[in-house]
């Protein structure tokens, strides 16, 4: 049966000068500290020490008892339990033989899971990027096959310039209009020039 909060009041009651005392609910049953140490056990409405040399110390002789089954031997207080003094200097004196429990370590999430979760970010990654890189190719590719719309500077002024400039044939044409004296005929006033044998006859 599980241990009665009165009787576990009752131990309280009996070692409470022994130093910093406070009992914990485990399981049904009930852990008591002393400096924050486990000093002894309340299991069916009975009280195990730890055992230490203590016990051999301050009891001389004594029952054992396992306060659970597969726990190892405990000193059993029977009726020590009724005597206050005896049993507040065998609670300090094994508190003093008894280590202070070691911390716990914060738990740590595992390398493999988080090497997982981050293949799995860097896959989606890469398929969301893929889209970006078709686009940019079609891109380039529309345009290398559209024509320039339009032309460049320099070849504006090219095209000017040759605009500008009259062709050949109008210079030829007025070279043939210039007298031999290097005047320019006039257009009305030009007379056919005679040649050798029309002057004969």
């Amino acid at each position: 049966m599980a241990t009665d909060l009165d009787f576990m009041t009752f131990v309280y009651e009996q070692i409470r000068t022994a130093g910093d005392i406070r009992y914990r609910k485990m399981f049904g049953e009930y852990a008591v500290y002393c400096d924050e140490k486990v000093v002894a056990l309340a299991c069916d409405n009975q009280l195990f020490v730890r055992p230490t040399e203590a016990a051999s110390a301050v009891l001389g002789e004594f029952r054992q008892g396992s306060p659970y089954p597969g726990a190892k031997l405990h000193v059993l207080i029977d009726t020590q339990l009724e005597e206050s003094d005896l049993l507040t200097e065998l609670i300090r004196a094994t508190a003093a033989l008894t280590p202070l429990p070691k911390p716990k370590k914060p738990k740590t999430p595992k390398a493999g899971r988080g090497t997982a979760v981050a293949g799995k970010q860097t896959a989606k990654t890469g398929a969301r990027a893929r889209p970006a890189a078709k686009k940019t190719a079609t891109s380039k590719a529309a345009a290398k096959s559209t024509p320039a719309a339009k032309a460049s500077p320099r070849a504006a002024s090219a095209t000017k310039t040759t605009a500008g400039k009259t062709s050949p044939g109008k210079t030829a044409s007025k070279r043939a209009t210039t007298s031999a004296s290097g005047k320019p005929a006039r257009a009305g006033s030009s007379k056919p020039t005679a040649t050798p044998r029309q002057r004969g006859h």
